[in-house]
């Protein structure tokens, strides 16, 4: 896509699986989407499709915020529980990041 991202966006490649994602600095926001395409009608929408900012169940007070930069989260097909994945460390956690992040920031 030739135009440009919206302001506060920025595109990056993800070494582990050479695709692209996209980072909003603005809200400390990633996302596998572009959030150029016109069938994302705002950064909620871009927010509520995102794997990476889906709700993690009860007892998570950050369930809506967004995952901080190079985090995604799973689900354990054993359990069905969700753990955390740094792609940038390469850590794995049960422990929701944005506890941590959220109040040190």
């Amino acid at each position: 896509m030739d135009s440009p991202l919206p302001p506060g966006w920025e595109m990056k490649m993800d070494s582990r699986t050479n695709r692209p994602y996209y980072l909003n600095h603005s809200t400390k926001e990633t996302t596998w989407k572009d959030p150029r395409l016109s069938n994302q009608k705002s950064v909620s929408s871009v927010r509520e499709a995102s794997p990476k900012s889906s709700s993690h169940g009860a007892g998570s007070n950050f369930g809506s915020a967004p995952l901080p930069p190079d985090w995604e989260a799973r689900k354990d097909q054993r359990n069905g529980k969700t753990y955390y994945i740094n792609h940038k460390t390469k850590k794995t956690t049960w422990e929701d990041p944005r506890k941590s992040y959220y109040q040190s920031n």
